[in-house]
Formats: structure tokens, sequence, C-alpha cells
């Protein structure tokens, strides 16, 4: 009987603490021209305050939209993470799964999760490829 207790307190500890992404639609105020971000039942979650927004890709976590000129990766709940670097009119482009990124005038480079991967200490640095970047 103690065993079935213990399962079925972890299961539900666990169900409590573990947060269900919810879906965001992008969604433009037509009196502003800005952006922001509604769930599907409609309600908004991120107000609008954005000049651009872009589809995330498939396994990446954080939304990219631009916010007075700037670009950046936000996650779900609002925080803009990372400032991009900016590349070929956009966003900068995952190669072998990371994405450079601006912090304190230095370049990094995170993952598709938010994670950040190397951290920002270059004045300049390419996109990796073969494993390598240009620093």
């Amino acid at each position: 009987m103690i065993k079935y207790f213990m399962t079925f307190f972890i299961l539900f500890i666990m169900s409590m603490t573990c947060t269900h992404a919810e879906k965001l639609i992008a969604f433009e105020d037509t009196k502003t021209k800005l952006w922001g971000f509604k769930n599907e039942k409609g309600k908004t979650i991120i107000p609008a305050q954005f000049q651009r927004v872009h589809k995330s890709e498939k396994d990446e976590l954080l939304i990219p939209v631009s916010k007075n000129g700037i670009f950046y990766r936000m996650d779900k709940r609002g925080n803009l993470k990372f400032e991009s670097v900016f590349y070929d009119n956009g966003w900068d482009y995952y190669e072998e799964g990371l994405a450079r990124f601006f912090k304190n005038g230095k370049v990094g480079f995170h993952d598709k999760k938010g994670n950040v991967i190397i951290q920002p200490r270059y004045d300049f640095a390419k996109y990796f490829k073969d494993g390598r970047s240009i620093v």
C-alpha cells in the first residue's frame, strides 16, 4: 500500500512541477501595427510590442522577435533572452545547432533550447562550420 501511495505522490508532484508549453500564435494589433502573442483560446499572453516576429524552427524553444530595431530571441514567457547577431536581413541562423548573440558588446553562442553554450567573450565570431568558428 505504501508503495502505491509513494508512486501516486511522486506522480502528483511531477505533474505540479512540469509546465505544459502553450502554443503561442502571433497577432498584429491593427492600431499600432505591432505584434504580440495569444494562446489558442485567443487570450493575449504577450502584448503587442514587436515590429517583427518570425516563426520558430520546429525544435527551437525561442521565438525570433524584433523590438526597437533590435533582433532578439525570446522565451515563451516574453523574456528577451538573447540579442541576436543581425545576419542576412534578420536573426542569425543556427549552424551546427548554435546561433550567435551579443551581450555587453561581445559575441557568444546559444543553442535552440536557450542555453548559453559559449559565453560572450569575443569581439567577433563567425558561425560554426565543421565544429569551428573564426573568432
